[in-house]
């Protein structure tokens, strides 16, 4: 009997029990994934991958405190964690449309107007002296509450609000992918730093040398033993190496710049001294390819975008259907204070308001279209995701294996180059051999010497994009990257009056 004596809350009962959703549901894809990968060879389940901070996998301190600096001093970091707190505050302003709006609207009003009535045959049934002009002052004291509430009936609101949601974990899921793209281009850039620190030391060994032939062939020259061919030779491929070593320097300096940038520093303010490398990068496995789908975060956040595109077909559908709104006004109205905000002065007002498009010129139409449209776009661009995901896989896993090989290959070959550089030289110094073969033997051992500081760079290069590729691994939550530092160097205290210069003794307190 309540229900039939409140009418207002038996249709907002019925129409809550009524909602209901339009549209085609949603369904995850389902990709077939290989179950090996071609090349490689060695993989591992998800029960044996590396659960630490990825980049402790090399076992490089320096490394380890200048990717901490990265993930907590990045600003393109702070700018995907913005992304992330707007796109859960639209979540909440989504939500808030599920729910009745109510407003408290006071108002005082004092009016003074002039009126003329106009009455049927000129008032002519009135006493002439009737006046027909009104001086009227008039006051009003108003108290409502105003709630409208627009009711779901097919789930467009929900829909919204599910988008919202799905956009959400989408840029969670890019936090995760700007960590790893920070942390890769990070580690990237050190390595190649300390390759070219490699290459820098084989070029000052070759220029000691080369400096020291140049003053032997000066020396036979003198003594009229050799022509003046050799010497001009020998000073050619001097100035070359020079011209080699400042190049490389270069290079170098360009990639310390990266770095400081990377580590949110002003890159004047920043150096790190020579560190060339010497070890091969440490061996990694290879998740199983169905593991790579679930651990990658760009694949995880493209999927999050499918449904959320998915969710606004159903709004687009929902918007051929009617539309219905709830109003009412509760509150005091009165015309002057004595009786304002009593029983007598009682205001209320319900409706009901419906909406239910009849001609629109297509426009729902093309909105349905246009949100399926957008939908297909985004399986396809996970489809793609996918496959580029396990090519990077792949492309890492050939370019690991071949590259040991290619680096083993270098060794060998600089060995021989420098018993070649003896035997020429010997034969030249006898005079059975012109200084061409020295040169060329000289040349030959110098670029097996480049090629092979390059090819130990790229190694560690290919082992960061193979981790990178894997999705990486993160054993900290999507706050802990943003809290106080801290250093991973034991015994170290904070100096701030610490110059720009890095060793490796106050790396860290110099970052931290």
């Amino acid at each position: 009997m309540l229900l039939f004596r409140k009418p207002f809350l038996s249709m907002l009962l019925l129409a809550l029990a009524c909602g209901c959703r339009v549209g085609p549901k949603y369904h995850p894809p389902i990709l077939e994934a290989p179950s090996e990968w071609k090349q490689g060879g060695d993989t591992c389940d998800s029960q044996n991958v590396f659960r630490g901070l990825w980049w402790e996998v090399f076992e490089d301190e320096q490394l380890n405190c200048l990717e901490q600096q990265a993930v907590i001093s990045n600003p393109n970091l702070f700018v995907a964690l913005d992304r992330v707190a707007q796109a859960r505050a639209i979540v909440g302003v989504d939500a808030a449309a599920l729910y009745p709006q109510i407003n408290l609207n006071p108002s005082y009003t004092n009016t003074g107007q002039l009126f003329k009535i106009y009455l049927p045959n000129g008032g002519s049934f009135l006493p002439q002296s009737f006046p027909q002009v009104y001086r009227i002052h008039q006051l009003q004291y108003t108290m409502p509450f105003n709630m409208s509430y627009e009711i779901d009936l097919w789930g467009k609101l929900r829909d919204q609000y599910d988008s919202a949601i799905f956009s959400a974990q989408m840029q969670e899921e890019n936090l995760q992918v700007a960590l790893l793209t920070v942390t890769t281009d990070l580690a990237s850039s050190y390595f190649l730093m300390r390759s070219l620190d490699a290459l820098i030391e084989v070029t000052l060994d070759n220029l000691n040398y080369l400096n020291t032939n140049v003053g032997l062939v000066t020396s036979r020259f003198n003594k009229g033993l050799i022509g003046e061919l050799d010497v001009v030779s020998a000073k050619q491929q001097l100035a070359d190496n020079e011209a080699l070593y400042y190049d490389t320097l270069r290079q170098r300096r360009l990639h310390e710049n990266a770095i400081a940038t990377l580590i949110g520093l002003p890159s004047p303010l920043f150096c790190l001294e020579s560190m060339p490398l010497r070890e091969l990068p440490p061996p990694v496995k290879a998740n199983l390819p169905s593991e790579v789908l679930l651990q990658r975060p760009d694949l995880r956040a493209a999927e999050r975008s499918m449904a959320a595109q998915h969710a606004l077909i159903g709004v687009a559908y929902a918007s051929f259907f009617p539309s219905v709104e709830l109003t009412g006004i509760l509150g005091f109205f009165s015309p002057d204070l004595k009786n304002f905000m009593t029983w007598k002065s009682r205001l209320w007002s319900l409706g009901v308001n419906a909406a239910q498009p009849i001609f629109d010129g297509g426009y729902n139409l093309a909105n349905l279209k246009l949100t399926r449209a957008e939908f297909q776009e985004t399986l396809h661009d996970y489809q793609q995701k996918v496959l580029t995901a396990f090519q990077e896989v792949e492309d890492a896993l050939v370019n690991i294996q071949l590259q040991a090989m290619e680096y083993d290959r270098y060794l060998v070959s600089s060995e021989f180059a420098q018993k070649r550089i003896q035997l020429s030289t010997s034969r030249y110094t006898k005079g059975f051999s012109n200084y061409l073969d020295v040169l060329d033997s000289e040349r030959s051992k110098i670029q097996t010497d480049i090629n092979r500081a390059n090819v130990l760079g790229q190694y560690y290069l290919s082992t960061v994009q193979l981790i990178k590729a894997l999705g990486g691994n993160w054993s900290f939550s999507l706050q802990l990257p943003f809290e106080e530092p801290r250093s991973s160097c034991e015994g170290e205290e904070d100096d701030d009056s610490s110059g720009p210069s890095v060793t490796d003794d106050n790396i860290c307190r110099h970052i931290f």
